[in-house]
């Protein structure tokens, strides 16, 4: 079964005029990186997403659950094929919707990648004095994924 990992470059963070953290982060996948190896983006709102989307799989939606990057047409399809495995799709949704990769990956080093990408860019913007209501969600977002993962992976 294939791997999926979330990447981040914390060396890469800035800060909007408008208060949002942004940073390199992306979606590994058996050597393919999604959108971009170097994919700038506001990386506490993508992050939240991928708990909170992570944390409806893990108790128990069947459903199709998308998880978008901000900055641009790109998207993650997300769904359950067991406890263990996650069908991924990896779209652009620009004019024409194009799917670029389809697999079934592991739950649990992608789940696991999540946890750690969220509590170093949370870590980040404690230690740069970044903190904001984006953060303070993310950071419960990403409690609930860790009492799930820790539940269903464990």
């Amino acid at each position: 079964m294939t791997v999926a990992t979330l990447q981040l470059v914390v060396e890469k963070f800035g800060r909007s005029d408008a208060g949002l953290v942004y940073g390199e982060v992306s979606l590994e996948v058996d050597g393919f990186s999604f959108p971009d190896p170097k994919w700038s983006d506001f990386v506490v709102v993508v992050l939240k997403w991928w708990c909170d989307a992570l944390t409806r799989i893990l108790r128990g939606d069947s459903g199709l659950i998308e998880v978008r990057f901000m900055e641009g047409p790109y998207l993650a399809e997300l769904a359950a094929v067991n406890e263990r495995a996650l069908q991924l799709a990896l779209i652009e949704a620009g004019l024409q919707r194009r799917i670029l990769s389809r697999t079934v990956v592991e739950t649990a080093p992608l789940v696991e990648s999540v946890l750690f990408a969220a509590q170093r860019t949370l870590d980040e913007c404690r230690n740069r004095g970044w903190l904001s209501r984006d953060a303070d969600e993310l950071a419960e977002a990403r409690r609930q994924l860790q009492r799930e993962g820790s539940a269903k992976l464990n």
